[in-house]
């Protein structure tokens, strides 16, 4: 993995999670963001490394340059902020209520 590069964590025994993350390889130009299941050896390494995600069963944004974690539809908005063009609408989410997000996001 490389250090400073975004790192998504899925539930990778969820197909619709695995599917995301393919959708998001066919679209990432950048080619730069970092994939890893919740139950694999790596996803379990950066699990351990934020206490704050102990039993955490989503999607997880990590930013590894500032230490910012973002958890189910906000990991979502800034999946959509990575991929850019016009998948950046979703963006304006953002100004929905986080619970009211999360309730779309399940």
């Amino acid at each position: 993995m490389t250090p400073d590069a975004p790192i998504l964590l899925y539930d990778g025994g969820c197909g619709f999670c695995s599917g995301i993350v393919k959708f998001i390889l066919n679209r990432d130009r950048a080619g730069t963001l970092q994939f890893a299941s919740l139950a694999s050896d790596a996803g379990a390494r950066i699990v351990a490394s934020y206490p704050e995600l102990a039993g955490i069963d989503a999607a997880v944004w990590i930013e590894p340059r500032t230490g910012r974690l973002y958890t189910r539809s906000a990991a979502g908005l800034r999946v959509a902020r990575y991929l850019g063009g016009w998948w950046r609408i979703f963006e304006l989410a953002w100004i929905v209520p986080t619970p009211l997000r999360d309730i779309a996001y399940r």
